[in-house]
């Protein structure tokens, strides 16, 4: 715009102006995976309760785009933020400002050399002094993360991690209500114990009749393999999990209100539901 023939109407005139400011949408997602977290157990007990699958899973997707919404925080910013210096972009359009001029000389008198050679040095010299800032930027970034390195501190906690692995437990004594433990395979007998009970499959309860139907529709499907000339493996929450990990970041919006990347967000324990 700087260099177009009618910047001078556009600053004379009065009712044309531009906005160079925009919003921008920033979501605080680790507010969103805690609070995820957090509500795990009443999503799943509202599934046992006995809702509907459809309805329950409406419900759910709706909850998660109204978290984002009320997790996002707009930000107003500059739309155009160039990578260069304001000196830097001021050759750049006095070069492209050089360069309309040459061919446009170019159509009305065949040619020009002296605008030619002007452009053609404007031209190296804006190519050279990019290359070599760029370089300059480079090479501070790496000092930078090189000094962050070359910490002292640092570098011996991370030779002393190497050489002294602590391998007992992170506690002393464990209390399970009962009794107190002190050993500390008795400890790890325990834990073990506790979070294989929390993690195993669940019982289908045959009174509830979403359970009941469920278990209907997978014992038909099950009757139709033995008939099904393709091999179909049962899946498993590791290579469901493993999918998901697998799904592209997208954030996409519109009509895709909860993304991939919303699905990447959420808790394991959401996989069983």
């Amino acid at each position: 715009m700087g260099t177009s023939d009618h910047w001078p109407l556009l600053i004379t005139c009065e009712n044309v102006g531009f906005d160079k400011n925009k919003m921008f949408p920033h979501v605080n997602w680790k507010a969103y995976e805690a609070i995820l977290t957090l509500l795990q157990d009443f999503w799943t007990n509202e599934q046992n309760r006995g809702m509907q699958a459809d309805e329950w899973y409406m419900n759910y997707v709706r909850f998660l785009a109204a978290l984002k919404v009320r997790l996002t925080q707009w930000k107003e910013k500059e739309s155009f933020r160039p990578s260069l210096p304001s000196y830097f972009i001021q050759k750049v359009k006095e070069a492209k400002r050089i360069r309309n001029k040459y061919y446009c000389e170019k159509t009305i008198f065949n040619t020009n050399e002296e605008t030619r050679v002007l452009l053609r040095v404007l031209s190296r010299e804006v190519k050279i002094e990019i290359a070599k800032y760029k370089s300059r930027k480079w090479q501070e970034l790496l000092s930078k993360i090189q000094e962050t390195h070359d910490n002292t501190n640092r570098v011996f906690w991370l030779c002393l991690s190497r050489i002294y692995k602590h391998k007992s437990l992170p506690f002393s004594k464990l209390d399970t209500g009962k009794t107190v433990l002190a050993k500390e395979n008795e400890i790890s007998d325990e834990l073990y114990r506790c979070y294989s009970e929390q993690f195993k499959a669940q019982k289908a309860d045959m009174s509830d009749p979403h359970e009941n139907q469920i278990e209907t529709e997978y014992l038909k499907l099950i009757n139709k393999l033995p008939i099904l000339n393709e091999k179909i493996e049962k899946t498993n929450f590791t290579e469901i999990k493993r999918h998901i990990l697998k799904l592209k970041p997208k954030k996409s919006s519109g009509f895709d209100v909860v993304s991939n990347f919303i699905s990447k967000k959420m808790p394991p324990g959401y996989i069983n539901c």
